[in-house]
């Protein structure tokens, strides 16, 4: 029995529009509220499909064999866009770098000027009012032909749909409640993504006491958002073992996978275009060496020396070098902002002695 409820649950979190892979390391809470959040989902499709096949019965009189298509079509709409838009509730996991237009010898250029840090709080922004705003107007949206068939004198009255609305709006107080529950319905699932959240950062501490890898996970976690050596961090995150990692902080799992996804790539990316160019270039090395030794070719006033320091010339020239992708951002890929430069500059007055120093 316990099986088959762990299997409904992870069922349910799939329906949440997060990854059930992290999910199910988790504990038990955040299982359930994901679940809670995919359970949500799925009664929202529904009472989506059945708004839209209503609708569509009051404008054509009851025809069922279209109202039903176009309300499983709409319940798929709606229902992929408040996915979509739950998603983005989700707190920042891959760092951002805020960019604005400068003048650079009279050329418009983009240049870094903030870092986006993953601990900024968006309950307050106008983004997150904005989505919840849309939230509130889907639900307003769907339950109305929901209010019609309920609170609808007869079907006549129905099909008449914008004036048998208002009428209910003004007339019935059931008609306001069931709207409230509705966008209740569409909001809690947002509350449940803050609630993981603020488990999430509960629950780290109390999963590791201590030892190695609780040490480099604890490093990983608090230098993540704002790292004072990257390189170092780079290691930790692509030599530490993501499986048998158990924490119910959700997010950090899933920003350490994301981490390392792109690490690994942009590794096998830097490598891949490293060996591509070295094999571009040993190409135009051999023609060039081939173009001029072949100028030697029958020419009989050129004697053996000169002929051997030439070709002893172009091997040192022309010899293999070991190519390295040059990265101008201290944290490559994300390139949130440029490397400094290790050389310090000196004074005016250093300047002026090395212009003007007399030997």
């Amino acid at each position: 029995m316990k099986q088959i409820i762990d299997k409904c649950r992870l069922f349910l979190c799939f329906f949440s529009g997060e990854d059930d892979f992290i999910i199910k390391k988790c504990n038990i809470i955040i299982q359930k509220s994901f679940a809670t959040i995919g359970l949500l989902v799925i009664l929202i499709f529904a009472i989506c499909w059945t708004s839209a096949s209503l609708f569509m019965s009051f404008i054509f009189d009851g025809s069922n064999w279209i109202s039903i298509p176009i309300g499983i079509f709409w319940g798929f709409i709606v229902t992929n866009l408040y996915l979509l838009l739950l998603y983005t509730f989700s707190p920042a996991i891959l760092p951002v770098a805020i960019k604005k237009k400068v003048k650079v010898k009279g050329k418009q250029k983009k240049v870094v000027y903030k870092k986006d840090s993953l601990q900024r709080n968006t309950v307050y922004s106008f983004s997150f009012f904005s989505r919840i705003s849309f939230l509130i107007f889907l639900g307003i949206i769907i339950i109305q032909p929901f209010n019609v068939l309920q609170f609808a004198a007869s079907p006549t009255y129905a099909n008449k749909f914008a004036f048998t609305l208002r009428t209910i709006m003004n007339e019935n107080v059931q008609a306001w409640f069931n709207t409230f529950f509705c966008i209740m319905l569409f909001i809690l699932p947002v509350f449940l993504k803050y609630r993981v959240r603020k488990i999430s950062e509960d629950q780290f501490d109390k999963d590791f006491g201590g030892g190695k890898i609780g040490d480099e996970l604890e490093y990983i976690r608090y230098e993540i958002s704002n790292p004072s050596d990257y390189q170092r961090l780079v290691k930790y995150i692509q030599t530490i073992d993501i499986n048998s990692i158990r924490t119910s902080d959700f997010y950090f799992q899933k920003t350490l996978i994301e981490y390392r996804i792109i690490l690994d790539e942009y590794t096998a990316f830097k490598t891949s275009y490293c060996d591509l160019l070295k094999q571009n270039i040993n190409i135009y090395n051999e023609q060039c060496r081939n173009k001029i030794l072949n100028q030697f070719q029958g020419d009989y006033t050129i004697n053996s020396k000169l002929k051997a320091r030439i070709t002893n010339q172009l091997d040192k020239d022309l010899m293999d070098e070991e190519i390295e992708f040059y990265e101008y951002s201290f944290d490559p890929p994300f390139r949130t902002g440029h490397k400094l430069s290790g050389n310090k500059p000196g004074t005016e007055a250093q300047l002026l002695e090395n212009i003007y120093r007399t030997n």
